[in-house]
């Protein structure tokens, strides 16, 4: 069973929610990873894929991204602006439906959680577990 089909039986979405729900996957990705290639995109499908398969997070696409304080596009407004790269946005709208395809329910280890190598969070990471590194983004999972 795709991740698409689960979502249309569980979560009782409509085709039309489904469509909208690969929409904002493709603008979280294009946002959170367009100068990461299409792994580093469809890294980050991955993390709200498996967000949503969690019992840690909301059920739903829609409600993982734009849970408060866990992707900084939404925080600071970027969803809604029309990407400009448009090769990028290309890759992330291909890399949505990839992510939505996919049979598999849970990928990279389980991975919940990612940040640029750039920077160092604020979490406690004590209670994660270093999963990968892709590109500039490093993955983390729960202990």
């Amino acid at each position: 069973m795709t991740f698409k089909a689960l979502l249309l039986s569980v979560a009782m979405l409509s085709p039309e929610q489904i469509r909208e729900d690969e929409s904002l996957l493709a603008r979280i990705m294009y946002h959170e990873a367009r100068g990461e290639g299409y792994s580093g995109m469809i890294a980050v499908g991955i993390v709200i894929k498996n967000r949503v398969m969690s019992d840690r997070f909301p059920n739903t696409i829609r409600e993982v991204i734009k849970q408060p304080h866990q992707f900084e596009p939404v925080s600071r407004g970027l969803l809604n602006h029309k990407p400009v790269e448009h090769d990028a946005w290309d890759m992330a709208r291909q890399a949505a439906k990839d992510v939505l395809q996919s049979d598999s329910v849970e990928m990279m280890d389980g991975a919940l959680f990612f940040h640029s190598t750039s920077i160092s969070p604020s979490w406690d990471m004590q209670q994660l577990s270093h999963v990968t590194d892709i590109n500039e983004h490093r993955f983390y999972a729960y202990k």
